[in-house]
């Protein structure tokens, strides 16, 4: 087949009055025909500076595999600081977020605390979250009260009056541990909160 493509280019360059080895007297080396390749329509590169012949398709799947492995390197290197930086921004907020309710919550009981530690015969069972109408224990059930409703569990607080001042102090405490095994080591981190009001 490829005897007849160049017998048959052959014959054409004859009858066009050009002579395919006229090429050879206008170079340096011997005439080198490179129509016969793709007349051939072979899929072969020839390297004829070292005589090797390289398939086309091959060196197509020699560099898509390596780009592959390159990008898979990259993603191993920078998918952990990704998620570390996702979780981390969600363990952070959840943070912030029990923080802001724990101060709204012994805000809330300090307006409580102001209100019917001024006005002592308001103090009763209807206005008490608790069942012991007692001033201290009534400011702790609200505030308790407040971080329920919001769902922040496992928040301690804590009352105490000082009488020769007077005012009442309540303190919010909670230790935050983080959900993801990967922030342990920068946990527990122990959040507090607290307001201290007038009582006249």
């Amino acid at each position: 087949m490829r005897r007849r493509n160049f017998d048959h280019l052959r014959h054409h360059l004859c009858r066009s009055g050009k002579d395919p080895q006229s090429r050879s007297r206008h170079g340096h080396g011997k005439p080198s025909l490179y129509t016969y390749f793709v007349l051939a329509h072979t899929s072969n590169v020839t390297d004829r500076k070292h005589g090797d012949a390289h398939t086309v398709t091959k060196n197509r799947k020699s560099l898509r595999g390596k780009e592959e492995g390159s990008v898979a390197v990259e993603a191993g290197l920078i998918l952990p600081t990704l998620l570390l930086f996702v979780i981390g921004s969600i363990e952070a907020g959840r943070a912030l977020w029990t923080y802001q309710t724990m101060l709204l919550a012994v805000e809330e009981a300090g307006r409580y605390a102001m209100v019917y530690g001024a006005s002592p015969s308001l103090l009763t069972t209807a206005s008490c979250p608790s069942g012991t109408v007692d001033l201290l224990d009534c400011t702790r059930a609200r505030a308790n009260t407040y971080l329920s409703n919001y769902g922040a569990t496992g928040v301690n607080v804590t009352t105490s009056q000082d009488t020769s001042i007077p005012n009442l102090t309540i303190t919010a405490t909670y230790t935050f541990n983080f959900v993801t095994p990967l922030l342990l080591p920068f946990g527990p981190i122990n959040l507090s909160s607290q307001v201290i009001v007038p009582t006249i």
